[in-house]
């Protein structure tokens, strides 16, 4: 794998960062249906199983348009280890996004394969 710039980083994939935007909204929401989370929490939620140069590190912008949008809302305040959480849950709007979300992204990865294994025949 080849290097970055920085000490040690694997080289940023503009393919997979492109993916990362957009796929982000749908693995915030996803996570949250699983149950409210504070926002922490919810990036490991997210990057669970995920190759190191996948993982999504800041969703901040993600989620405040999923706020503004009022798919997500604050379900409350807990006090963890001496500091104040504000935990976040799905609202109903943001299931059917999400629900709207993942059929998108199902057509269109099967799109994409269809495409790739024509191609991938054609060669043969």
């Amino acid at each position: 794998m080849k290097k970055s710039g920085k000490k040690g980083a694997p080289e940023k994939s503009a393919l997979i960062e492109n993916l990362k935007k957009g796929m982000t909204e749908m693995l915030v929401l996803n996570a949250l249906d699983i149950r409210p989370m504070y926002i922490y929490e919810l990036i490991q939620e997210v990057n669970v199983d995920v190759p190191e140069k996948c993982r999504i590190a800041y969703p901040y912008a993600a989620f405040y348009r999923l706020i503004e949008a009022k798919c997500i809302t604050e379900a409350g305040k807990k006090n963890a280890d001496d500091r104040l959480r504000t935990y976040y849950k799905i609202t109903e709007k943001g299931r059917k996004r999400l629900k709207t979300m993942k059929e998108d992204y199902e057509l269109y990865v099967a799109s994409v394969n269809s495409v790739l294994k024509r191609a991938e025949s054609l060669k043969a």
